[in-house]
């Protein structure tokens, strides 16, 4: 809330740091060894974000003193383009999302991942003077992260892997809106809602579609559990994949809308929509094929999650339709001429599946998984430990230093942390269902208390 509230430079580092490393407890909280190999990546990762964000706003204040606001610019693409995951800055996402629990997963990838991209539109000079190098960067590498996300994502077999890359690819779509505008400041009006209607739609689906696939992945019974399972799946789905009548097919429309006639490079991006459709509808049929919920063992359902799922993925269809300029744009994605081109990216995803699956079980193999999670950094950390091994193994003595036994860290571990630890968790006899639901409370009173001040 105070990060979305502030409009001022220093709040805002303050409610954007502390947002960060609370993210890190999400991420950390089953405490396997890939979350917490997660929860490293993504803690160094944000904290660098942060860093180049008050580098960057503090250049921009500070610019009238000789700092040059190229750096500003920069800085602020940089630092806040860590957090939103674009491109080559997602490497800490696909390990953070399927880490952690799939509540955690939602609010990572359906606001938290946001902040970024409320930084660009807070203290980048949209619709004040042209940037036009900083706007084309943008673009390139939005355009590049909405290929490259579904791409690599087509590769992965965990399902909250696929949409932590289909978030990548979303984001990656976001990011060139902003790049256009800061090229093109005179259209930022348009551009900035068509922006706010993206960050919603995206929100409610990707959200829904987490929650599902945390809901479904230990069985659903027959009946009518598994048609509401297909309902809760299928719906986000086809409204991330821009199917006519949903809220992606109103975005999109208004995406095309804002960005036709301003320059080539913004022409470029509007022609590269139909095939960004056809690139998110595989992904979201890889998604739905890896994740389909196989029948379980005791026809046993928890009603608690399925209850928020459900009515998070019927939220998402209709909502971005509530707001007038989505609603003229989502009639106008009706129109008869709109209905084809949305359909034939999702028909050309099934045909596509169904021809993989085929495939498959004619002995040719399932889809290759040969790209790790994080994918870059993947690389880099497999590259960087070959080299340590190498080093240690033929190197001088020396070498071996660097790494001592740390007996004064593990009597620390075992004697003081281990034992308070223990205590603390004996002590919470609330549990978070009782304590989460006290917190929501207390927001809510505050919230009311703020509204009787004014």
């Amino acid at each position: 809330f105070g990060l979305t509230l502030t409009t001022d430079p220093a709040p805002f580092l303050v409610f954007f740091a502390l947002m960060g490393l609370s993210s890190f407890g999400l991420i950390l909280h089953t405490g396997t060894a890939p979350a917490r190999r997660a929860g490293n990546v993504y803690l160094g990762a944000t904290i660098t974000g942060e860093l180049l964000a008050f580098s960057g706003l503090a250049a921009g204040v500070t610019a009238h003193q000789g700092i040059p606001s190229a750096w500003a610019v920069g800085a602020l693409i940089v630092g806040l383009g860590l957090k939103a995951g674009l491109v080559p800055l997602h490497f800490w996402l696909p390990l953070a999302h399927p880490a952690a629990p799939a509540p955690a997963s939602a609010v990572l990838s359906g606001s938290m991942i946001k902040a970024g991209l409320l930084g660009w539109m807070r203290f980048l000079p949209l619709g004040q003077e042209a940037a036009p190098d900083w706007g084309l960067l943008l673009v390139a590498l939005g355009l590049a992260g909405a290929f490259l996300g579904a791409l690599v994502g087509l590769a992965q077999r965990d399902p909250k892997t696929i949409l932590a890359y289909s978030s990548i690819s979303q984001m990656g779509w976001m990011a060139a809106l902003v790049g256009i505008g800061l090229r093109a400041p005179e259209a930022w009006p348009l551009l900035s809602l068509v922006l706010l209607a993206y960050v919603l739609h995206h929100c409610l689906a990707k959200g829904a579609l987490f929650l599902g696939a945390g809901a479904v992945a230990h069985g659903v019974p027959t009946g009518i559990p598994r048609l509401l399972a297909m309902v809760g799946l299928g719906l986000p789905a086809l409204a991330l994949a821009g199917a006519a009548g949903t809220s992606g097919a109103a975005v999109k429309w208004g995406f095309k809308k804002a960005g036709t006639g301003l320059d080539p490079v913004s022409g470029l991006a509007v022609a590269l929509l139909p095939a960004g459709a056809v690139a998110t509808s595989l992904l979201l049929a890889r998604f739905l094929y890896r994740s389909w919920p196989p029948l379980p063992a005791a026809p046993s359902l928890a009603a608690g999650p399925w209850i928020w799922w459900l009515l998070l993925a019927l939220l998402g269809f209709p909502a971005a339709w509530l707001w007038e300029p989505t609603a003229i744009w989502g009639r106008q994605s009706l129109a008869a001429g709109q209905l084809l081109p949305s359909l034939y990216p999702i028909l050309l995803a099934a045909a596509a599946t169904l021809a993989a699956i085929g495939l498959s079980r004619l002995g040719k193999g399932p889809i290759p998984s040969w790209v790790p999670p994080g994918d870059i950094y993947a690389a880099a950390e497999r590259g960087a430990l070959a080299f340590l091994g190498h080093w240690k193994r033929s190197g001088p003595g020396w070498v071996r230093l660097w790494e001592p036994e740390n007996r004064l860290g593990e009597l620390i571990h075992r004697k003081l942390w281990v034992p308070a630890r223990t205590r603390l968790t004996t002590a919470d006899q609330w549990r978070w269902a009782t304590s989460g639901a006290a917190f929501l409370g207390l927001l809510a009173a505050l919230f009311l208390l703020l509204l009787l001040d004014r």
